[in-house]
């Protein structure tokens, strides 16, 4: 559909995997386009310091998806 914002792939550091997912339409607080990865693209396990306090609302929901298991670990390289 045109004006839809696009997908997104991107490579996890270290030459690590590549996740993927797409932009949103709104915008998060700092004014910085949001996005959502999708289901079954590789995380870090492992976040910036200063994540917590930077970002609460999305270091409260990672930490809240950890606890539900929707983040599990792989063997995939």
């Amino acid at each position: 559909m045109p004006g839809d914002y696009p997908a997104f792939r991107l490579r996890l550091p270290n030459d690590g995997p590549t996740a993927s997912g797409r932009l949103l339409k709104e915008k998060g607080t700092n004014g910085s386009q949001k996005f959502v990865v999708s289901a079954g693209s590789p995380v870090r396990p492992e976040v910036v310091p200063s994540f917590a306090v930077r970002v609460p609302s999305s270091h409260r929901l990672r930490e809240q998806k950890n606890a539900e298991g929707v983040v599990r670990g792989s063997a995939a390289a």
